[in-house]
């Protein structure tokens, strides 16, 4: 009975232990915010047809509050209602149908990221996987360019844990 009661006390005394010193999870005991300002950046890689894209985001108040994703083709002509065209008409239902899915899917992008806040919280929407390759490249330049940290990495150790 001794025993249990020991080992009990014993469980207790750990887990309160990591509970007092648990590290902050999110954030991997650094707190990242970014500078307010206007980043621009374009894609480091190209997509399947060597075309690129271009982010636009301002930050105010350590948020994303606009945020504008741009593609552009292989002869750097923006990727609108033309895109899937072939000399100005349409040839091929099926390609520009696609084409212009891929378009609208990747308008989509800048405005989740301004809603979440969060490029990881983000996944490749139907119809526009390139452009989330080329929108997720341009947005970690911006993050990069525009992060602060608030204080080092903290090692906890034993002393600093306090109930």
């Amino acid at each position: 009975m001794k025993r249990g009661i020991l080992l009990l006390f014993a469980v207790l005394a750990i887990s309160h232990f990591f509970y007092s010193c648990k590290k902050d999870e999110a954030s991997g005991n650094e707190k990242i915010t970014y500078k307010d300002g206007k980043y621009v950046a374009t894609s480091s890689i190209k997509d399947d047809w060597g075309g690129e894209a271009k982010l636009e985001m301002e930050v105010k108040d350590g948020k994303i509050v606009s945020c504008t994703f741009t593609s552009y083709d292989n002869t750097g002509k923006i990727k609108d209602a033309d895109y899937g065209k072939q000399d100005g008409e349409i040839k091929n239902l099926g390609i520009y149908k696609i084409a212009q899915n891929a378009v609208i899917q990747s308008e989509k992008y800048a405005e989740l990221l301004v809603q979440t806040q969060n490029l990881d919280a983000l996944d490749a929407l139907s119809g526009a996987t390139v452009s989330f390759a080329l929108f997720k490249d341009a947005a970690l330049q911006i993050m990069e360019e525009a992060k602060t940290t608030e204080g080092a990495i903290q090692i906890i150790d034993a002393t600093e844990c306090r109930t």
